[in-house]
């Protein structure tokens, strides 16, 4: 059995906030956890379906209108929302972003690291 080199396939993510902070997370490993993760590239699902399913998709059936609400980390994470929103417009014919969406007040993973 042939063994798959460090980083081979990147590791994706479903949850944004969760993508937000693995990227940021360096700091609080170990040196030697350090090196396993400078091999791993972490994208989120935005980006996955982007860069790996957008360019191979071809034609597809759109919808009318589509309305996205980008959440905070999508935000944080550069050119993320830029993607989040060129998907969506490959799905429809309208995308709409409401201007006030702001943040929905849920703190994307914050309720795994500090629980009630």
């Amino acid at each position: 059995m042939e063994l798959l080199q460090p980083g081979a396939y990147p590791v994706v993510l479903d949850i944004t906030s969760c993508t937000y902070t693995l990227l940021h997370c360096r700091a609080a490993l170990s040196e030697e956890n350090k090196a396993k993760f400078d091999h791993l590239k972490i994208i989120d699902s935005i980006e996955y379906l982007y860069e790996y399913i957008l360019p191979r998709a071809g034609s597809v059936k759109r919808k009318n209108h589509i309305a996205l609400h980008p959440v905070c980390s999508s935000y944080k994470v550069p050119g993320l929302d830029d993607k989040f929103k060129k998907v969506a417009e490959f799905f429809s014919h309208t995308v709409t972003i409401p201007t006030f969406a702001g943040c929905c007040g849920m703190a994307g993973d914050r309720g795994f690291l500090f629980p009630n």
